[in-house]
C-alpha cells in the first residue's frame, strides 16, 4: 500500500478509496496514523524496547481535515492539563517554602490547580470522544501485528489487508 504513494498513478483508476468515508477522492498525501504502545511499564519490566506503529493510510481532503483539528483539540487539552497541573506543584512550593512572604495566597493557587486538573481531564475524555478522533477509525494490535480499520457505516473492526484487497478488487 505504501508503493501507490510513492509512485505517481491515478488513484482512480485502481480504485482507491478513502479508508474513513469511502470517497473515491484520495487525497494525495496520505493521513500518517501513529500509535504507540500502551503497555510501557510492562515492557520495561520485561526488557523490551517501546515499540509504536506509524502507517499511511489512504483518506480524503475533509477526514485528514478532520483528524488535523482533532490533534489540534488533543494538544491544547493536554497542556491546559500540564499547565493545572503545575500550578499545583507552584502552589505546593510556595506553601512550603514562602508561607511567610506570601501567606495564604498559594492554597487559593492548589485550590486553583485542582480545579482546572478536574477540567482538563474532563474536557481530554470529551475530546476522546469525539467523532473526528482517529481511533475510532484506526487500530494497529501490537499482540497479533495487525492493523484494524472501521470505516463509517461498520459495526465492526476490519483487517486493513483485507479492506485493501476487497477495494483494490473492485
Amino acid at each position: 500500500m505504501k508503493d501507490l504513494y510513492k509512485k505517481q498513478i491515478d488513484r482512480k483508476k485502481i480504485g482507491l478509496k478513502c479508508v474513513v468515508c469511502g470517497s473515491p477522492n484520495v487525497y494525495s498525501k496520505p493521513y500518517k496514523y501513529t500509535q504507540n504502545e500502551n503497555l510501557k511499564s510492562i515492557i520495561k519490566l520485561r526488557g523490551k524496547n517501546l515499540s509504536n506503529f506509524k502507517i499511511n493510510v489512504p483518506t480524503c481532503k475533509e477526514c485528514i481535515k478532520k483528524f488535523l483539528i482533532w490533534k489540534i483539540y488533543d494538544i491544547i487539552s493536554f497542556y491546559l492539563f500540564i499547565l493545572s497541573l503545575l500550578s499545583v506543584i507552584i502552589g505546593i512550593f510556595f506553601l512550603i517554602f514562602f508561607h511567610q512572604i506570601i501567606g495564604e495566597e498559594s492554597v487559593l493557587l492548589i485550590g486553583f490547580g485542582f480545579l482546572f486538573i478536574i477540567l482538563s481531564l474532563v474536557v481530554r475524555y470529551l475530546i476522546g470522544k469525539i467523532k473526528s478522533n482517529p481511533n475510532n477509525y484506526f487500530f494497529y494490535d501490537f499482540i497479533n501485528n495487525t492493523f484494524y480499520i472501521k470505516p463509517i457505516g461498520e459495526n465492526d473492526w476490519i483487517f486493513y489487508t483485507s479492506w485493501t484487497k476487497n477495494v483494490l478488487k473492485k
